[in-house]
């Protein structure tokens, strides 16, 4: 199944909260069984088995025109021209059989479809925004910071799309470096004051938005799965990439990113004041899918590695799903 974007949720009209962890969420957000984010265990993946013309190409380009705002849980970065973006997935890897070959049959919300699995189609950058700590985990981790470019497939180039096309989310994780990132800091030096789109910051008529600044050094290694939106409505459908090589932001970027989040939230507001703990540890018997999964020697008591949620949701079950993973780099994909 693929998702259809008009589904996706208006983030200032969103009354959700992350008080109670999201387990307060209805809907497809309780009952889905491909929900998003996941704990991902590298070493435990399916070997993505494909040769290097069939990888994904992250091939973004550039964006013009440039904006950020608050739409009330994220930092949103939004644009309204592209330059040189030639990024593309196979078909089989937006409907969830990477490793496929030759035809195979889709469903969605525009039908039932034979297609060619190898047949690459354009991914258009839609938008990007933030989480803090990151939603996705590695072996238990979390990252102080977790990117997602949302981007965007039509109907024209796949079939099963809905009429306003399906998505793919490319997500890149961030860990705490000693030097501030001079890429992000366009974007954090304008961190709007107010939320709402009325309020957004727009960056100088000259600024160019290069994507692959917002990619790790090393995007050669990554996790690809079926998800969903980690906000409400949580729908599934998702094509999800998750880079596993990170990249860095500073304390003090981090904490300007954080303040930022916190407005108009009350830090009085009901519910539990949620900590990411690690109550699970990963054994034979538990795949360490969630809800909360740990690493192995980490001290499931320890309450401070990610501090209080903030606009992350917490790794989902697996329900058996399959995660692809490449952690054999020799072959190189394009992200220039």
């Amino acid at each position: 199944m693929v998702i259809d974007p008009a589904e996706a949720p208006s983030p200032a009209a969103s009354t959700y909260t992350y008080e109670y962890d999201g387990k307060d969420w209805t809907g497809v957000c309780n009952t889905g069984l491909s929900q998003s984010p996941i704990n991902i265990q590298p070493a435990v993946t399916v070997p993505l088995n494909v040769t290097g013309d069939l990888l994904p190409s992250l091939n973004f380009g550039s964006a013009g025109n440039v904006s950020v705002y608050n739409p009330g849980h994220t930092i949103q970065v939004v644009w309204k021209t592209l330059v040189n973006s030639s990024a593309s997935v196979t078909l089989g890897a937006l409907y969830g059989q990477p490793n496929a070959t030759g035809n195979i049959t889709v469903s969605g919300p525009g039908g039932t479809y034979t297609v060619n699995a190898q047949k690459r189609v354009p991914l258009t950058p839609q938008q990007w925004h933030v989480h803090t700590p990151s939603e996705h985990t590695i072996n238990g981790r979390p990252a102080a910071m977790e990117l997602h470019l949302v981007t965007s497939v039509s109907q024209k180039d796949a079939p099963a799309c809905a009429a306003t096309g399906c998505l793919a989310v490319f997500g890149t994780l961030y860990d705490i470096g000693m030097e501030p990132n001079a890429k992000l800091d366009p974007i954090l030096s304008r961190l709007p004051e107010e939320q709402g789109l009325e309020n957004a910051e727009a960056l100088p008529a000259d600024f160019q938005l290069v994507f692959k600044d917002f990619l790790p050094q090393n995007a050669d290694t990554f996790v690809t799965y079926m998800g969903s939106l980690t906000t409400p409505p949580c729908t599934e459908g998702v094509l999800w990439t998750v880079l596993t090589s990170t990249s860095t932001i500073s304390m003090s970027q981090l904490d300007d990113l954080k303040a930022a989040l916190s407005l108009g939230h009350d830090e009085e507001e009901e519910g539990p004041a949620q900590l990411r703990c690690y109550p699970l540890k990963e054994t034979p018997e538990n795949d360490g899918s969630g809800p909360e999964p740990v690493a192995a020697g980490i001290n499931s008591t320890d309450c401070t590695l990610a501090g209080r949620r903030i606009n992350d949701r917490y790794p989902q079950p697996l329900n058996g799903r399959p995660i692809w993973g490449r952690t054999d780099a020799s072959t190189q994909f394009s992200t220039i």
